[in-house]
């Protein structure tokens, strides 16, 4: 029963369907994003030439992830997508960390 309710609000969300029971979803990870000066028009034109793309490789998602206060994270969200939280911690064996306060990078492949 959940299938078909997903697959009628993907429809309408633009996300992709469920596949058929033994089929397979088509994914794969957008990473390592880094643009110089975080000039999110540079950023725009990656993220559309890779959606291109993954949409004629026939990917139903790319999976990526960025820090809440990424200065690109808006441009990510242009795009139809799921949004999932978590923590994220700093850890040094010989010493305390010392953050300094830029926006971690944080890799969804490693997730």
């Amino acid at each position: 029963m959940g299938k078909p309710l997903y697959n009628a609000a993907a429809r309408l969300l633009r996300l992709p369907l469920l596949p058929d029971e033994g089929g397979t979803i088509r994914y794969g990870y957008l990473a390592l994003t880094s643009v110089e000066k975080d000039d999110a028009n540079v950023y725009r034109a990656l993220l559309r030439a890779q959606y291109i793309r993954c949409r004629k490789l026939g990917w139903h998602y790319m999976v990526g992830s960025m820090h809440e206060n990424d200065p690109l994270l808006p441009v990510m969200n242009e795009y139809p997508h799921l949004t999932a939280g978590g923590r994220l911690f700093v850890v040094a064996f010989d010493t305390p960390p010392k953050p300094d306060g830029r926006v971690p990078y944080v890799e969804a492949a490693t997730l």
